[in-house]
C-alpha cells in the first residue's frame, strides 16, 4: 500500500556513535549472513569525517556500537594527507561474492581541493560481522586496486565537437570554470 508518509511507530535504533561525534546522517542498513549493519557517517563532511557502524540481530531492535568504531576516517592521519574528509559510504558484494565499499572524499592538491567531494573504492573484509577497509592499511589508498570484473569500456568522444545535437556533450559540462583562459 502507497500511503505516501512515515508508518508505525517511531523507533531509535541507536545512541552509539564515534567518540566525540556531533551528529550522525546517511544511515543505511544491510542484512548480511543473517545480521543486521548499520552504517552511518558522522562529525559533517570536513576533516573529521567519518563512518561508523552499529550490529543488530534484527531490523527493528536496538543496535549496538562496533567496538573499533570509527571503522574508517582519515581524522588520525592530519591535514596533510592527501586524501581528507573520509565518510558517506555504501557497501557492495560483487558477482563473485568480494567486498568493496565506495566513499566519499576529498582530494588535496598543492593544498587546494579543486574537484570538490569524489567518489573513492576501498576494498572490504569482514571480522566479526565488522567491515573492515583496505584491510592493514585501515584508509582510502592513492592507488587502489580494482574489482576482479569484466571492463566496460566507455567508447571514445569525437575529438571535434560541430554542436550539431540539440543538448551538449558530457565533456562540457564542468564543476567549475576551469583555470587560465576563459569566457567569463
Amino acid at each position: 500500500m502507497k500511503q505516501q508518509k512515515l508508518v508505525g511507530e517511531r523507533k531509535i535504533l541507536t545512541y552509539g556513535h564515534a567518540n566525540n561525534a556531533g551528529y550522525t546522517e546517511a544511515p543505511h542498513i544491510y542484512k548480511i549472513n543473517g545480521k543486521y549493519l548499520l552504517m552511518t557517517s558522522e562529525e559533517g563532511t570536513d576533516m573529521y569525517h567519518a563512518i561508523t557502524v552499529h550490529h543488530s540481530a534484527s531490523i527493528l531492535e536496538p543496535y549496538k556500537s562496533d567496538k573499533i568504531n570509527p571503522v574508517l576516517t582519515h581524522r588520525h592521519l592530519g591535514k596533510d594527507y592527501p586524501i581528507q574528509a573520509v565518510g558517506h559510504g555504501d557497501l557492495i558484494q560483487t558477482q563473485n561474492g568480494d567486498w568493496w565499499a565506495v566513499v566519499l572524499g576529498k582530494r588535496l592538491i598543492d593544498g587546494q581541493v579543486p574537484l570538490s567531494r569524489e567518489t573513492f573504492l576501498c576494498k572490504v573484509n569482514f571480522e566479526n560481522g565488522t567491515p573492515i577497509f583496505n584491510s592493514g592499511q585501515g584508509k582510502v589508498l592513492l592507488e587502489q586496486e580494482r574489482p576482479n570484473l569484466p571492463w566496460s569500456p566507455v567508447k571514445p568522444e569525437p575529438i571535434r565537437d560541430e554542436f550539431d545535437s540539440d543538448s551538449l556533450a558530457l565533456k562540457w559540462h564542468t564543476i567549475r570554470i576551469p583555470k587560465g583562459n576563459s569566457i567569463a
